[in-house]
């Protein structure tokens, strides 16, 4: 029974830092702004970022996302204010870093019994896509949603960015 439990257990530390370190998601909300009002949308102007930055403002993912972002609200319903009279603003951040990962174990498999295992190391990029929506009228921020994913293919990411777009809209506006 013991040795089911440790292994139980062994299996556990393996495997949950694993699925944790795929995705990770964040919402925050205000839950007095009145989003039933909202029907019409605008961008607000992204803020210069250094030159050679992968979001660098009208970029090839900079606009990526936008195009992700307004196909996303748009198959929501919400239409671009063509008139210049938006009720909500939409903005969006992000940032991508090379993360290493220098792993190595030792189980206690039973009292002065240990199992060690080798060291392994493994890289990839990380992304961060911040979407934030604010109210028109107040410029107050009323919603903004956040991902973290591993970034499998920096070349042909528009899969992943339209994946996480729609994961990440589709908790808005949040139901109360």
């Amino acid at each position: 029974m013991q040795v089911k439990t440790t292994l139980h257990a062994i299996l556990v530390v393996l495997v949950l830092p694993a699925a944790l370190a795929a995705q990770k998601r964040g919402l925050e909300y205000d839950r007095d702004a009145d989003f039933s009002s909202y029907e019409k949308y605008d961008w607000i102007e992204q803020k210069k970022r250094p030159p050679g930055s992968p979001l660098a403002v009208g970029g090839a993912l900079d606009t990526k996302i936008r195009n992700a972002i307004d196909a996303q609200l748009a198959s929501q319903g919400f239409g671009q204010a063509m008139d210049g009279k938006p009720d909500f603003l939409v903005s969006f951040d992000g940032a991508m870093e090379q993360v290493t990962n220098i792993e190595s174990s030792r189980f206690h498999v039973a009292p002065h019994v240990s199992w060690v295992a080798e060291g392994d190391s493994s890289s990839y990029r990380k992304g961060t896509l911040i979407i934030s929506i604010s109210d028109a009228a107040s410029g107050k921020r009323v919603w903004s949603a956040w991902t973290q994913e591993k970034v499998k293919n920096p070349n042909k990411n528009d899969q992943q960015i339209n994946r996480a777009v729609r994961k990440l809209l589709s908790k808005f506006p949040p139901q109360k």
